[in-house]
């Protein structure tokens, strides 16, 4: 019901937030009104694939996707960041911005 569309809405938030799926127009310039209009269809884009049923969801994704849907998935999703964690292998698939966003966000 609402409580798993919230929950849905919120790791599809969380993955935009680490830049999870970048259409043509998050990369282009463009003002607040379109950029928050893109967000909002990069986030239901998102929630579209949470969504769908597949066999392996995993196997279309690159490693550095798989880095940030696991990052999701145990550390932001957490009501606290655990005060140790070791991102050295969860680290290593994604680039140099996506790395940045992510301590960012730790």
């Amino acid at each position: 019901g609402d409580e798993l569309q919230r929950r849905i809405r919120r790791v599809a938030e969380e993955l935009h937030s680490l830049e999870f799926a970048q259409s043509a127009a998050d990369k282009n310039e463009s003002n607040d009104v379109g950029q928050a209009d893109s967000s909002e269809e990069t986030i239901l884009g998102i929630i579209n694939e949470l969504v769908e049923e597949k066999e392996d969801w995993f196997s279309d994704m690159s490693g550095g996707q798989r880095s940030k849907v696991e990052l999701t998935r145990t550390v932001f999703l957490k009501d606290k960041c655990p005060h140790v964690l070791l991102v050295d292998e969860t680290m290593a698939p994604l680039d140099p911005r996506s790395k940045a966003l992510v301590m960012g966000k730790l």
